[in-house]
């Protein structure tokens, strides 16, 4: 999977040695990858430089990355992917609900990360060609809501 370099990376971390191993990993498949640590330097940079897609991990310290991924997708419909630390069904269900378009569970095979990418890539790409606008996003469904097999009653 070699990417021609057009395609732009965000990653969203505060810990330096993930953001350097994500970078290279993106780097080797073709990607121009940025890194940054979150916060309102992310929203400038997003206006200035635009992406394909982001890496948003969830598990940074004194950032709120729900609401960081509810803002992104509130003003971009950027590709989202989550970077899990537990990857309970509450944080997942939580993430979809804030607007992510997919997730990752650390630690992660990178080629399983870049066919993910590639995989949101796509479905942009379709909805693009096909003229339709991205999905709403929706709120989590109440769980009473559900059955046993977790399908609406």
């Amino acid at each position: 999977m070699n990417l021609q370099r057009t395609h732009r990376a965000l990653v969203v971390d505060a810990e330096a040695p993930l953001q350097q191993l994500l970078q290279e990993t993106l780097h080797r498949a073709g990607f121009l990858a940025y890194t940054m640590g979150g916060g309102q330097e992310l929203f400038r940079m997003l206006g200035a430089t635009p992406v394909d897609v982001i890496l948003l991990n969830l598990g940074m310290t004194g950032v709120d990355g729900f609401s960081l991924c509810t803002t992104l997708r509130q003003t971009s419909e950027v590709p989202i992917l989550l970077l899990l630390k537990q990857g309970s069904i509450d944080e997942i269900v939580h993430g979809f609900a804030a607007g992510a378009d997919d997730y990752l569970c650390q630690p992660f095979e990178p080629l399983d990360l870049l066919y993910r990418i590639q995989a949101v890539m796509r479905r942009v790409a379709w909805q693009a060609l096909a003229g339709r606008p991205p999905m709403p996003v929706r709120r989590p469904l109440d769980r009473a809501a559900l059955n046993p097999w977790g399908m609406m009653m």
